[in-house]
């Protein structure tokens, strides 16, 4: 019986590190192709939102589901922050250009405030697939 119980508990673990691979691969891989890249904003937002109904149904508390996302603030600050000073390619990305003084211009690029919040919700995917998988999230 114990031998039963330890084949149940190896295959759960091996499943979850499949499960975890394959979050990873949707996640960063859906981005680097030209043909799913114009489909990343809808693949990668319904990857968390099943996420996280799975974790709803499996009865984690909401604070435990959010918890890995608020320890994550600062990153997500600082990476919307980071992407939004670079300089924009062209006009059409920058939403606002300030010039205080001759030589300096701050502008806001709305294209790296896009790629830092798509990189904020890869980065929540990934942690949401890895719930419960070690002491990380306690």
């Amino acid at each position: 019986m114990a031998e039963l119980h330890h084949v149940d508990r190896t295959t759960i673990s091996v499943l979850k590190v499949f499960y975890l691979l394959a979050v990873a691969a949707i996640v960063f891989v859906v981005p680097a192709f030209a043909s799913t890249r114009p489909l990343q904003w809808i693949i990668i937002p319904t990857l968390l939102a099943i996420q996280v109904l799975i974790l709803v149904a499996c009865r984690i508390v909401a604070f435990e589901i959010a918890r890995p996302v608020w320890r994550l603030k600062w990153l997500f600050v600082f990476l919307l922050a980071a992407y939004a000073f670079l300089p924009a390619e062209t006009k059409s990305d920058t939403l606002l250009t300030w010039r205080p003084s001759d030589g300096w211009m701050f502008s806001i690029n709305m294209t790296g405030v896009e790629h830092a919040a798509l990189m904020c919700i890869q980065i929540v995917s990934y942690r949401r697939a890895g719930l419960g998988a070690g002491p990380s999230d306690r």
